[in-house]
């Protein structure tokens, strides 16, 4: 059952890895003119409030919340499988 649940969490965290790179990409869009291309080049780097036009909070706020939960979800899926494997 264990592993089962790992897998399903991690598999969440591949759907919250592209639900993040859809939130990413309309952010882009609203990119500040004034910050130089290296500030975007790291991906949770550059989901930062000051690098985008005001506009663009919201989107903002769902990319971190899409990234935060492919951790999370990935995370927990890991150490499920983990504990999963070494109780077999």
């Amino acid at each position: 059952m264990l592993l089962v649940l790992g897998w399903i969490f991690v598999i969440g965290g591949m759907v919250a890895g592209i639900v993040s790179h859809d939130a990413d990409r309309p952010l882009q869009a609203f990119r500040l003119s004034s910050q130089p291309p290296s500030a975007y080049w790291f991906v949770p780097i550059r989901v930062r409030r000051e690098l985008y036009k005001p506009e663009a909070a919201h989107l903002v706020d769902r990319a971190w919340r899409a990234m935060g939960t492919m951790y999370g979800l990935a995370f927990v899926g890991i150490i499920l499988l983990a504990i999963g494997y070494a109780v077999r």
